[in-house]
This record gives C-alpha cells, structure tokens and sequence, in this order.
C-alpha cells in the first residue's frame, strides 16, 4: 500500500503493482520463473488487494465457521455474500472513494512516532490535534477505520439489518487482515527505504497465491478456538497493530536473503521467501481470523444478541 500526500499508496497499493513492479520482475525471471509464466505475470492487470484476493477470502472464510452456532449457521448460509464483501474494500469502496478509502488501509506507526510508540494517542481526535491533518493522512487511518466499521456492524444487529450484518462483516475482515500484515504499519511498506522494492506484492500476495491451498489448510483456526467479547476494542486494535509492526525487519530480512540467493545460487526467489517468512505469513493470517472471529462475536454480543436468520439473505442494496 502507498503513503498518503505525493506518496499516496495509490489504487490502494498502485505502487506494489504497478509502476514499481517491473523493478521486481526482473528478479522473478532470475528466481528461475519460465519466461511464459513470467510474461503472463508481468502483462496480466492485478487487481488491487492487500494481502491478494485470495489470502482475504481465506481469512474470512477461515473466521465464519469458527463462531457458536448462532453466529456460525448465519455465516456459513451466507458465506459467498461474506467472502466476496471481504474483499470490497479493495474494490467496490476503492473505486468509490479512491484515495480517501486508500488511506484505511494502513497505518505507518513510523510516520508518527518512533519504537516503542509510547505517545501515541488511541484516540482520533487526539492524534490529529497532535500531528495535524496533513501527518495524519500520511500516516492512514487503519485502526479508526476498524473501529468504524465494528461500531456499523453492531448498529446493524441492533436493526436486525442481516444485509449489512453480512456486508459489514466482510469489509470489517478486510481491515482486521490488513492491520496483520506488518507491512501496512510501516512507511518503508515496500521496501524503497531499504533497497528491497517489491517486497509488499511479494510478500502479501505472490508468495500466497502460489501456495493457497497450503495457506488455506494451515491458517484454519483449531477446533479448540473459543470466540470471546473484545471488552476495549481500541485498546486491543492498537495494540495489535504495534505488536505487528515489530515483523517488518525480519519480512525486509528474508527478501534481501532471497535476493541475493537469486543472484549467488540461482535459487527461486519465492521458494526462499517462503522458506524463511512462510509461517509468519500463515500465522498473522491465522491471527486475524481469530481476531475477525472475536470482532463479530463482540459486535453481535454488544448488539443486542440478536436471533440470526440460518438462511441466504439478500444482497445489501448499492446506491
């Protein structure tokens, strides 16, 4: 994803696809890619998408099943309406709202302060009072945006208004699963302050694809998982995000590794990426299943716990 201001992580991460990415192709035809396959990857139009399209409907539909039954028989009655809202954000808000929708999608700790983050203010309004606006555009809005949307899913249960039960739902994995990726807390998001350009697209989405089934089957949250009640969603919001900027530099380490395999041993780039940063891959996705799960499981709680309806509902109405 692109920073905000000249920088702006346009389309989302325009840069991760798009201008910038020849730079890393390059590499891919050294990391042994067939020049067929290579051709396809490099003229085929990628779709706008934090983690790949993939990767999101993975976490979500990793999430649904793993609720108590109320919750579960909805989900799972609903679940193509879920999967594909989950990676609306990246589509159908993307083209409405362009830049603005850009910017909740990342949240670069980096611009605003330094590690351990102490002055930091949870809240909105205190952090633009103390940045500005100006700061606070570059930096994004990714914990405020989730904090929204679980404030419009729990409104949504209050009015029984399963549409956008479902809608909500999915939009709301899509933010939780970007604030698991480390790359969308940091300013260096693809590497271009530490010479390793094309890690963003690499990382969240290539390495991914190529493997999904594996990704699908591991990041699966156990039979013993037990959704709970967030009781500080903000709270836990941020400190999850901090917790997920401290990856950055061994994601940023693995790709100069695989780097320079590439050029020392011909190696395939992303069987090495894979190999070093895999399990990280699998568990940050894995954890934000879990966290999606907790959300709607707070959401529906703090709305009222509502009987759900075990059949498909209708798509939530565009305007």
């Amino acid at each position: 994803m692109e920073q905000a201001g000249p920088d702006l992580r346009a389309a989302h991460h325009d840069r991760v696809t798009g201008g910038r990415r020849d730079d890393v192709t390059q590499v891919r035809a050294r990391a042994g890619v067939g020049l067929l396959a290579l051709a396809i990857a490099v003229l085929t139009p990628r779709p706008v998408a934090a983690w790949g399209y993939v990767a999101h409907r993975i976490v979500v539909e990793n999430a649904a099943p793993a609720l108590p039954a109320p919750l579960a028989a909805f989900y799972a009655a609903n679940l193509r309406l879920l999967s594909d809202a989950s990676i609306e954000p990246d589509s159908l808000l993307r083209g409405r709202e362009g830049d603005k929708e850009a910017r909740r999608h990342y949240f670069n700790l980096d611009e605003l302060s330094r590690p351990p983050f102490r002055d930091l203010p949870f809240d909105e309004d205190e952090a633009r009072s103390m940045f500005g606006d100006e700061r606070l555009e570059r930096a994004g809005h990714l914990p405020w945006r989730i904090l929204s949307v679980l404030d419009q899913l729990r409104d949504a249960h209050r009015r029984k208004d399963w549409a956008k039960v479902v809608s909500r739902s999915g939009w709301l994995s899509h933010y939780v699963a970007d604030s698991y990726q480390p790359l969308h807390t940091t300013r260096n998001h693809d590497g271009r302050d530490s010479c390793n350009q094309g890690v963003h697209a690499a990382f969240e989405t290539d390495m991914i694809d190529r493997l999904k089934a594996r990704y699908r089957l591991e990041t699966a949250l156990p039979t013993t998982f037990v959704a709970e009640v967030i009781r500080e969603p903000r709270r836990f919001v941020f400190g999850e995000i901090l917790g997920n900027y401290e990856l950055v530099d061994e994601i940023l380490r693995a790709d100069t590794a695989a780097m320079l395999a590439v050029k020392r041993q011909r190696s395939d780039y992303y069987e090495e990426m894979e190999g070093s940063v895999g399990r990280l891959a699998r568990r940050q996705m894995s954890r934000a299943a879990a966290t999606t799960a907790n959300l709607w499981y707070t959401a529906w709680f703090q709305g009222g716990r509502p009987e759900l309806p075990d059949k498909p509902v209708a798509r939530e109405a565009r305007p």
